[in-house]
């Protein structure tokens, strides 16, 4: 058993044998279990309206989770946590902070030169570190790039255009699993509409920036300020609320 995977319950909820609702199911069928309760995981799929299949100890289980802070956040995850990544990853330089007219937006070419603007102060070379090794896979992890870069040039503009510096963002799966990235971490692009990067802006207070984030970003937003960044995340879409901290 991978010792990485474990939930544990944030607040009094269920195990259940089945994705209805737990009122629906006979007392057989389901379990209570008490805030702060831990589990070692074997193994876990995600099934359909935010229910997870989890292999424990004593058998299969479906937890319900929709990720969100508040009301509808029953379980920590350890495979939607995630590191950080630290210098020497990041880039030399923050090189796309220059005013320029001419960007490439969501048509981004993965064999474009890392100078590509995806946005008038963004390149693509920052999603990929300026590493070779990093540069995407796949058309739509452009698109995503775009969508994320698009807020961040928001940002930018809302904190008086400082620079913004991206210390993570695409992980090919091999460089993820170096790393000790989550096994579906959203920096892996895994499919369209999913991707995150981690950023702060130059000369402005993290805890300001991750606020913001928190306030105007309806994707993912992992609380990194203690690190030094703020996660920001997509997952399948711009509207799911998901929220954690570092």
């Amino acid at each position: 058993m991978d010792s990485k995977l474990w939930i544990t319950a944030e607040k009094d909820t269920i195990l259940k044998k089945s994705t209805k609702p737990a009122s629906e199911l006979p007392e057989s069928d389901k379990r209570l279990v008490g805030k702060g309760t831990h589990y070692p995981v074997k193994k876990y799929s995600e099934l359909r309206n935010f229910h997870w299949l989890v292999d424990l100890e004593d058998g299969q289980w479906i937890i319900f989770d929709n990720g969100t802070e508040g009301k509808f956040s029953h379980w920590k995850l350890s495979w939607e946590d995630d590191i950080n990544e630290q210098e020497p990853h990041s880039p030399p330089a923050v090189t796309s902070n220059v005013p320029n007219n001419s960007f490439i937006g969501a048509n981004l070419d993965i064999d474009m030169p890392f100078s590509t603007r995806i946005t008038p102060h963004i390149t693509y070379g920052e999603f990929a570190l300026y590493q070779e090794a990093r540069r995407f896979d796949y058309e739509h992890q452009g698109r995503t790039a775009y969508e994320l870069a698009l807020f961040m040039e928001q940002c930018r503009k809302h904190f008086g255009g400082n620079p913004i510096k991206i210390t993570s963002g695409y992980r090919p799966p091999k460089i993820n699993r170096k790393i000790g990235g989550a096994s579906r971490s959203e920096h892996l692009f895994y499919a369209p509409m999913v991707g995150a990067v981690d950023f702060y802006i130059v000369g402005i207070s993290v805890h300001e920036v991750q606020n913001h984030c928190l306030k105007h970003w309806s994707g993912s937003v992992g609380k990194g300020v203690k690190k030094g960044f703020v996660h920001l995340g997509i997952r399948g879409s711009k509207n799911r609320k998901i929220i954690w901290d570092y």
